[in-house]
């Protein structure tokens, strides 16, 4: 497959580098979870489910002061080189109060970032989800160090 050669490729200049946020963007039900599985060797976070384990037991009212600390706990616990983010959802949820393509660059700056990201990339500007959608958000000039894979329906 076309996608996880150059995925692959990506991963390999990322970890040489020390660093590096790669976002494998697509629609929903485009295959990234499915391509994410077929890299073998590395365990997939999903975030929903971890942070969300997480941040049941913070007050709601307490969480956007302590969700960065919750975040760097749960990936702090995957010391490889390349670490793979699924279902990253829950960083769009307003009550948490946060950047979420700002803090995923937070945590890409010492170790390779592989995130799964449903939305849309053109003309250098990054979009979450759809306009129809309640967590829906753009990111106009997206950082050209970004390394973007782009999956189709």
């Amino acid at each position: 497959m076309k996608q996880l050669a150059k995925l692959k490729q990506c991963i390999k200049e990322a970890k040489n580098q020390g660093s590096g946020l790669i976002l494998l963007v697509g629609p929903p039900s485009s295959g990234k979870s499915r391509i994410l599985r077929e890299l073998s060797g590395t365990k997939i976070i999903n975030l929903k489910q971890e942070l969300a384990r997480e941040l049941v037991f913070i007050a709601r009212e307490e969480r956007p002061r302590h969700v960065q600390k919750v975040l760097n706990e749960i990936i702090s616990l995957y010391p490889d080189s390349l670490v793979i983010l699924d279902n990253i959802e829950i960083l769009f949820f307003p009550e948490l109060q946060l950047d979420p393509l700002h803090v995923l660059e937070h945590f890409s700056k010492d170790r390779a970032l592989l995130v799964a990201w449903t939305g849309s990339h053109a003309d250098n500007k990054l979009t979450w989800s759809n306009p129809h959608h309640p967590e829906y958000k753009v990111y106009p000039d997206i950082d050209p160090a970004h390394l973007i894979i782009h999956l189709t329906d």
